[in-house]
């Protein structure tokens, strides 16, 4: 079954579920939702700098103020040192989510959905998707 798994993937294969997986993540994130990819990490949101508590709508509001992120799984960075931290304009601000108002829906990763995206079964869109990850994770 693998070496007919490996047949079907070719550079236009991987290219296609790559750029599947990106949108499956955009869709998921431009509805609220963060999405976890083991072994790898999460795209989430920043949480606002203040609370919108008792105000009209406070989660709707708390989602507008927020910039995506992208949050690296800590098996992934096994035997490194690193913290979490934004990114912004004005530097690297530390990652945490204590206290954070209205909570975000997470996600795992749906291989089937990128598999439709892709015209390609889940199956193979796992194996390439894993396969992207170990390579990142070599390079690293």
């Amino acid at each position: 079954m693998k070496g007919k798994l490996e047949s079907l993937i070719d550079n236009q294969v991987v290219t296609q579920i790559w750029h599947s997986f990106g949108r499956y993540v955009s869709n998921q994130m431009l509805n609220g939702r963060a999405v976890i990819v083991k072994n790898l990490g999460q795209f989430n949101f920043s949480h606002p700098e203040y609370q919108l508590g008792g105000t009209t709508n406070p989660e709707q509001r708390n989602k507008l103020n927020r910039l995506p992120i992208f949050l690296i799984d800590s098996n992934f960075i096994k035997g490194r040192w690193i913290d979490k931290g934004i990114y912004t304009n004005q530097g690297i601000r530390v990652y945490g989510n204590q206290g954070i108002n209205g909570s975000i829906q997470q996600v795992m990763v749906n291989y089937t959905q990128i598999g439709v995206y892709s015209s390609i079964s889940k199956d193979i869109a796992k194996s390439v998707l894993d396969r992207i990850i170990v390579q990142i994770w070599d390079n690293y």
